[in-house]
């Protein structure tokens, strides 16, 4: 592929919460009846809702996401604020909700009165399907970062917009990627958490596997926090499947495959669908002796693009990995202030109509513009990622890729520094004779 550097453009039980009011105390804002104006000087500041998880089940994720917001922010307000807005520049309203969709609720109606032109949230998809519907009864744009469930736009609400791509757009890719492969890739078996997460994989990859031509030999249910993993070593033995698919929670995923790949038989290959190993920097780091050639269908961003090394060392100065939760709420971030800046006033509804008609093309993913049809971004396109050397290497979509995808017997050490890889058309040829506790990603 080129090596060529992409470009950059021009210029988610109500109880009771705290809500980190970032931006400071003075949050009061006049406002006009009917559709939302600012009234504001062009020096005022434009605040925007930043709507996560800080706190609960999913609280770590719920910061990455914020900080990813933040450095967007940062970024915005160093090239020199809103150029729409005469050089206005940006402030961050902050709410945390509890990591449950009816903790979503009550932080929309805090953001609304704080005077925001619009809301990026909330990682998990139920809180951003809950406060998306809150905010659109305010008139308020809101732009999902990390949520990956089609609900999100699937509800004709005309204030919702997803820059990255949803669940039933990645299995089909991750269903014909793996069928691409070949007659020595032909069987999977799937292993899913007996949870709505873990069957909900189970039911869409075992539609679209089918569909491409692939077999599905078996489905194996788990329980949460297995403690021993020898039924199913010995399950994935008998079965002998030539591809093998977790689909259960960050820890159990990582002890089964560290299980899996300890066995006197193992698949071929180990692929997830948003599964969070081969596209975690997490999981690579604390898992290196198991993570190599894992395959993930989830997000990933464009390492050629030309601002891609000052956002990695962003978050490196952070301490934090640049994974889905920053570089996915950043994009989603940019994409709300350059709708701000392209409807050139304080109005909501304004703003949101920027977004519908969006060729926003500077979120460094492996996509083209932003296109939305009914909040949903036609442009985007998951990304297959698959561990190697112990580095994340994105595989498809082909145009963006920095590595081939390969196939084979799966080994627990890394491969010989300087060893050549082998494509998996390549193994293919030669075997036919022919020339955790949390899902990563909501």
């Amino acid at each position: 592929m080129s090596t060529a550097k992409r470009t950059c453009p021009d210029k988610h039980r109500p109880s009771r919460r705290t809500f980190a009011l970032g931006a400071g105390a003075a949050l009061a804002a006049a406002t006009l009846p009917g559709p939302f104006v600012l009234r504001a000087r062009a020096a005022d500041p434009v605040r925007i809702g930043l709507l996560h998880p800080m706190s609960g089940f999913y609280g770590n994720a719920g910061r990455q996401c914020r900080a990813g917001a933040e450095m967007a922010i940062a970024d915005v307000n160093a090239e020199g604020g809103l150029e729409g807005l005469d050089g206005a520049k940006v402030e961050a309203v902050n709410a945390d909700v509890q990591s449950v969709p009816e903790s979503a609720i009550a932080p929309i109606t805090t953001l609304d009165d704080a005077g925001v032109l619009g809301v990026v949230g909330a990682y998990a998809s139920g809180i951003a399907i809950a406060a998306s519907q809150a905010a659109a009864d305010r008139g308020l744009a809101f732009c999902v970062d990390v949520g990956v469930s089609d609900r999100i736009v699937r509800r004709g609400l005309t204030n919702t917009f997803r820059l990255g791509p949803g669940y039933a757009q990645a299995a089909v890719m991750l269903g014909d990627k793996l069928a691409d492969i070949g007659p020595a890739a032909r069987s999977v078996m799937i292993i899913h958490v007996d949870a709505p997460y873990g069957r909900g994989v189970k039911r869409r990859l075992g539609d679209v596997f089918r569909q491409v031509g692939l077999e599905v030999r078996e489905t194996l249910p788990t329980a949460v926090n297995i403690s021993d993993f020898r039924a199913i070593v010995r399950r994935v033995e008998e079965v002998d499947a030539d591809i093998l698919v977790p689909a259960v929670y960050f820890e159990d995923y990582a002890n089964t495959v560290r299980a899996v790949k300890g066995s006197s038989k193992t698949p071929r290959l180990i692929a997830s669908l948003f599964g969070g190993a081969a596209s975690s920097p997490n999981f690579v780091s604390e898992h290196t002796d198991i993570a190599e050639r894992i395959v993930d269908c989830a997000h990933w961003y464009d390492a050629g693009f030309v601002a891609q090394a000052a956002r990695r060392k962003a978050a490196a100065e952070r301490d934090i990995p640049y994974g889905h939760e920053v570089f996915m709420t950043y994009n989603a971030t940019r994409l709300l202030l350059d709708a701000i800046d392209k409807a050139g006033r304080r109005d909501r509804q304004a703003v949101i109509a920027a977004l519908a008609g969006s060729t926003f093309d500077g979120h460094g993913m492996p996509y083209g513009r932003t296109r939305f049809v009914e909040g949903q971004n036609t442009g985007a396109s998951p990304a297959i990622t698959q561990v190697q050397g112990s580095e994340i290497r994105l595989v498809a979509p082909k145009r963006f890729a920095d590595a081939e995808l390969l196939f084979g017997t799966l080994a627990t050490e890394t491969p010989e520094e300087g060893a050549d890889p082998v494509p998996a058309d390549a193994e293919e040829n030669a075997a036919t004779g022919s020339e955790g506790y949390r899902p990563a990603t909501q």
